[in-house]
């Protein structure tokens, strides 16, 4: 736990400041308004307009706001179920579509992995102790989202034999079309003596807008979602002035009929995902068989994906050209250092050295965090000229053994054809502590201090250029 809340530090803090969630909708004494609250209280109602048309939301999202990917599979019916009943509750065109509005699921998915990320008090109890989810239907807050939906067709339609052998085909066009849409590959049928049919997808949808549309086409008489009853699992979610509240929510005692007891805790979740633990509060004597103990935290980890620099050439002149730097993975990042603008690299603005440049991508996938990797640019003074692509083209080789060293080492030059090869060592700065007529099948170097040197080996009227490094 403490491990993995250490990848959080100083983004997302639980705190305990107690702070009371706001009543809304609450029955009480009728309350007189003066004239500057009427045009406050006018003033909000737009506000909610504007909300409920435009469907807008009550924050800006964080950066520091984490996303679903690490909960996705473990919440995502809570999620979307939670969504819809807020699309419901303003009654906006998209509580009609199959496939929940994304949107509308990242305010939920925003602050139920604040939650799960924090370090508030009762997190443990809710994701890693009694394992809450929303598992809990009456007529009211029935289950809008499923996999799997009952379908009674017409006894007498062409079709009906083929869905009693298994097969899903219907050769209905509009059928077919939305079974496929939405990825329903399996049929059952357990209620033989109904007629009655149950497909399955492995999608989350609400299937009470398909059920709607399935019900369009005459040949289908019923159409509705599994609907299961009972269950001692509630999520209570709701926003007020920018904040989001989520109540999780343990019952006992006969909740095939309701449940007797509650025991519920509470979170407030701020624009920015700063978490704070409300309290807990409700009976308390909950039955120790309901402590599932499925230790959530363990499960789900954070394994941000490699990120690897690698330059083709690393070796330059002081009056090289600009260009532009590759070799970062994954695509799409950032180049900076020494002489970098825009990730071009300007020699002459780097100048003469060593320079380190930092590959760097955005992980958005976890609380936006960078992530690097580096690879190091050799300039060499005035005057070189660096043919590497002439060296490659034409399979020369200079292969340094060892490297890197301790100072003792063993130059080979391969596919070179001048027997007369002029070689030069050079030092970061640009100075030559070496050179000679390389006239052999090897050149061995002895007592090099620390540091990178460049082996600079002329050949008729080319230069090639090799890194040593001596530690």
């Amino acid at each position: 736990m403490v491990e993995r809340l250490k990848l959080l530090k100083n983004k997302m803090h639980g705190t305990m400041r107690h702070r009371q969630p706001a009543k809304a909708g609450c029955v009480g004494a009728p309350v007189l308004l003066n004239y500057n609250q009427k045009i406050l209280y006018s003033m909000k109602k737009i506000q909610l307009l504007i909300l409920t048309l435009f469907i807008t939301f009550s924050y800006v999202q964080s950066q520091e706001c984490c996303l679903k990917q690490y909960l996705g599979e473990d919440y995502e019916i809570d999620v979307k179920h939670l969504a819809l009943l807020r699309m419901e509750q303003f009654d906006v065109p998209q509580q009609d579509e199959v496939i929940i509005d994304q949107l509308w699921q990242d305010t939920i998915w925003e602050g139920l992995t604040a939650i799960f990320y924090s370090d508030s008090y009762g997190r443990d109890q809710v994701f890693d102790e009694y394992c809450l989810h929303h598992r809990y239907w009456n007529l009211e807050d029935f289950q809008r989202i499923s996999q799997r939906m009952y379908i009674k067709p017409d006894p007498d339609v062409s079709w009906f034999q083929n869905w009693a052998n298994g097969d899903i085909t219907t050769n209905n066009l509009v059928i077919d079309s939305l079974l496929s849409k939405y990825g329903f590959e399996t049929i059952t049928f357990p209620f033989v003596f109904s007629g009655t049919f149950e497909i399955k997808t492995n999608q989350n949808l609400n299937l009470v807008a398909l059920a709607t549309e399935l019900l369009l086409n005459d040949s289908i008489i019923l159409a509705e979602r599994n609907n299961p009853v009972g269950g001692n699992q509630r999520i209570i979610y709701r926003e007020v002035d920018g904040l989001r509240y989520f109540d999780f929510m343990v019952g006992w005692g006969d909740c095939p009929s309701g449940c007797q007891s509650w025991h519920t805790w509470s979170f407030v979740v701020t624009e920015n995902c700063d978490v704070d633990y409300i309290g807990s509060f409700g009976s308390t004597d909950i039955p120790g068989f309901y402590s599932l103990n499925c230790n959530l935290s363990d499960s789900i980890t954070y394994s941000p994906p490699a990120v690897t620099f690698n330059l083709l050439n690393n070796t330059y002149c002081l009056e090289d050209e600009s260009f532009q730097l590759t070799g970062g993975d994954p695509p799409g990042g950032q180049f900076s250092g020494n002489g970098v603008t825009n990730n071009i690299f300007y020699p002459t603005e780097a100048g003469i050295g060593q320079h380190h440049i930092t590959y760097t991508i955005v992980d958005s996938s976890f609380c936006s965090q960078d992530l690097e990797a580096m690879d190091d640019i050799y300039v060499l003074a005035d005057g070189c000229t660096t043919n590497l692509n002439q060296l490659e083209n034409n399979e020369l080789t200079i292969k340094v053994n060892p490297n890197p060293s301790d100072g003792n080492l063993m130059i080979n030059l391969e596919g070179f054809n001048d027997r007369n090869i002029k070689f030069k060592i050079i030092n970061i700065d640009g100075s030559t502590i070496s050179s000679g007529i390389y006239n052999n099948e090897y050149l061995i170097l002895r007592g090099l201090n620390n540091g990178i040197y460049i082996i600079e080996i002329t050949n008729g009227e080319t230069k090639h250029y090799e890194k040593i490094i001596v530690n």
